[in-house]
């Protein structure tokens, strides 16, 4: 199944993280789509998406 998931906080990393390492795990590919809002993108490359 292909995922995308909109990241529009940096809450939503938070939130979404163990949702998304779980689904890649089970072989799905998850796109992410983020607003560079304070600090999301830098929270999305530390866990490595």
């Amino acid at each position: 199944m292909k995922i995308i998931i909109t990241i529009d906080h940096p809450a939503d990393v938070h939130f979404f993280k163990n949702f998304i390492w779980t689904m890649q795990k089970k072989g799905h590919k998850i796109k992410i789509a983020a607003e560079k809002k304070d600090i999301s993108v830098e929270l999305l490359n530390s866990y490595g998406f």
